[in-house]
């Protein structure tokens, strides 16, 4: 992929976009993040004459070119729960919260997905298991204390990137974020969660997908937002993991979204974040059905250039 900025209007910016097809891609982006122009000659204008993996070409270069105008010029056209390298940094927030504190706000979500090993816990919410045909995720908004333009430039960020040795202990990768943080605005240790919303889900129905938006009581955009999959029983013995290990899967989690929002933009993650696992829904089922992506989130199968993560099997979800 690659992306220049050529001119700027009363609306926004004019971009170039190549693809990984060599498609050139002249998309309009808004201050605001939306597309309000998209011109190319590679592929079909009408999806319903486009294969799926072209019309995936297509999406990829509508995300690189919001995620690029956010790089270059600062203005909001991305989430902050979509931004790669500031999940980097929420993971590496969650990772130093002491245990009592994470228990205190991650606990009913931790609760819900104990449910489907453990039968002497109950869940938090209740979903309507006949009308489930496949994937399904439970999710959860994560605010931090201070937002991303704050302690996060593009200068910031590459520094942050370069900062992080190649290592497959995640505890120790999320250390290195934390000490790559020091001096960007704010001390990292004055970064923590500031509270999280309800839960919610997200499924796959017998004719489409279902979302229940978590109802959330806090101002702004999520700063992340956990999709986590219940995990297959089987694999656990019917014992699910300590709170300290749950703790150590939702950094893992974090870390794998950025991934997935790399690949969603039709770029190859950093070093740090080729790891196998579970990330996003959205990608997820990319994977599952798009040859052009490799299966990532699996840890069953390996992927070359992709490391299993150095812990536990517990991370193979259900999806039956």
């Amino acid at each position: 992929m690659d992306a220049e900025i050529k001119k700027e209007t009363q609306d926004g910016f004019g971009l170039s976009i190549t693809d990984n097809n060599e498609v050139e891609h002249k998309i309009g982006v808004c201050y605001d993040g939306e597309i309000d122009g998209h011109l190319q000659d590679g592929y079909a204008d009408k999806g319903r004459n486009r294969t799926n993996e072209e019309s995936e070409h297509i999406k990829q270069a509508r995300r690189y070119a919001r995620y690029y105008v956010h790089e270059q010029r600062g203005y909001d056209t991305i989430a902050p729960r979509k931004h790669p390298e500031w999940l980097a940094v929420v993971a590496s927030v969650i990772a130093q919260q002491p245990i009592e504190e994470f228990d205190s706000r991650f606990g009913q979500y931790y609760q819900q997905l104990r449910s489907h090993v453990d039968d002497d816990v109950l869940p938090v919410i209740e979903l309507p298991e006949d009308e489930i045909a496949g994937l399904r995720s439970y999710r959860l908004n994560v605010h931090l204390n201070i937002d991303l333009d704050t302690v996060l430039d593009e200068q910031k960020a590459a520094s942050l990137t370069d900062t992080i040795s190649e290592t497959n202990d995640v505890e120790t990768m999320a250390t290195e974020i934390y000490d790559a943080l020091a001096g960007v605005v704010v001390e990292p240790a004055a970064l923590g969660v500031a509270g999280v919303s309800e839960l919610g889900a997200l499924y796959q129905g017998r004719a489409e997908d279902v979302e229940i938006t978590p109802e959330d009581p806090h101002s702004g955009p999520a700063d992340a937002r956990l999709e986590l999959s219940p995990t297959k029983a089987s694999h656990l013995d019917s014992e699910y993991l300590p709170i300290e290990g749950f703790q150590l899967l939702v950094v893992h989690h974090l870390l794998c979204q950025a991934r997935d929002y790399y690949l969603g933009m039709g770029l190859e993650p950093p070093e740090y974040l080729r790891v196998l696992g579970l990330g996003t829904y959205r990608q997820t089922v990319r994977n599952e059905h798009l040859d052009m992506y490799d299966p990532v989130h699996a840890t069953t199968s390996p992927v070359e250039g992709y490391r299993l993560p150095g812990f536990g099997t517990h991370l193979n979800i259900d999806s039956s």
